[in-house]
């Protein structure tokens, strides 16, 4: 049994088909099945059911791949001992919505100048959930609709996460000067439905589902406007300058956009709100540098 098959074989878990794992591992599809092949062989179990659109676990499967999270995380923690010992470390992972950059560059200008290395991590809420599963960061940031936080809570209760809250926020719609409805100074739900958007890519706790905009509806009805999505921050933040899409999310922190002419109008939803909060892993010993960016976060 190698390291590799192994890696190869979560991956696939993971990512739910071989082609996505090959695409994540930078191989071919017919190296992954083939090599998690020769793992089933070695063990002389199945491990995974081959389908149409991917791959899922076999019961047997599923307690090979606890095991396997396992000596792989001991297998990365033996491979970095040598360089935890010269620094500290400090990943954290935070969904497109909580626009908090600017909390990772004032964490940073304070140990700037000690013997730190940074990791930060962006991307859908269900990333940071595996990410945190997997130990490749030590918290999660997130922000979900407050309709979904029951949904989350029951997500992470399968994964042994915990999400603690510091604080709910109300939904905002953010748009550029060239926005007609830029001087608005606030915005009803049935106006939200007729605008063209710019969200981060879509996963189950994006806002587009707050306001309608599922997927397959986009492709099929024609009345729908257009949702244009995204993989980073600094993209959102080009499209509402320079065109006239909206972007709909919390205000974490006050004064974000300004800077960049771009306004947050409130949403009268009268009901709705955004979770702000972090997730970390249930009894987790967390560091010293991880709980002061919390304290950080607690702060704005």
């Amino acid at each position: 049994m190698q390291l590799k098959q192994l890696r190869f074989f979560v991956v696939s878990v993971d990512t739910g088909s071989f082609k996505a794992a090959a695409e994540a591992l930078y191989t071919s599809q017919p190296h992954i099945s083939k090599t998690i092949k020769a793992l089933e062989e070695e063990l002389n179990m199945c491990l995974l059911k081959r389908r149409a659109n991917g791959v899922v676990l076999t019961e047997q499967g599923r307690k090979v791949y606890e095991y396997a999270l396992d000596i792989l995380r001991g297998a990365e923690k033996i491979g970095s001992l040598k360089e935890e010992q010269e620094m500290n470390q400090f990943s954290v992972f935070a969904n497109f919505d909580c626009q908090i950059a600017e909390l990772y560059v004032k964490f940073y200008q304070r140990h700037e100048k000690n013997s730190v290395r940074f990791q930060i991590r962006e991307g859908t809420v269900e990333d940071g959930i595996r990410y945190l599963h997997r130990h490749m960061v030590e918290l999660a940031v997130v922000c979900v609709p407050g309709h979904q936080y029951f949904a989350l809570q029951d997500m992470l209760q399968h994964k042994r996460q915990t999400f603690h809250l510091l604080r709910k926020v109300p939904l905002y719609l953010f748009l550029g000067p060239s926005h007609p409805m830029y001087q608005e100074k606030s915005i009803n739900v049935q106006q939200l439905r007729g605008l063209s958007l710019i969200q981060p890519r879509e996963d189950f706790f994006s806002y587009t589902n707050f306001v309608g905009y599922v997927k397959n509806d986009v492709r099929t009805l024609k009345d729908r406007p257009k949702v244009v999505t995204a993989d980073s921050s600094y993209e959102i933040l080009q499209f509402l300058r320079d065109t006239k899409l909206a972007y709909v999310s919390g205000k974490i922190i006050h004064g974000r956009f300004e800077p960049f002419q771009i306004r947050g109008i409130p949403i009268e939803s009268g009901k709705e709100s955004v979770y702000f909060g972090y997730i970390i892993r249930n009894n987790a010993k967390l560091t010293p540098l991880a709980e002061e960016f919390i304290r950080l976060l607690g702060e704005v």
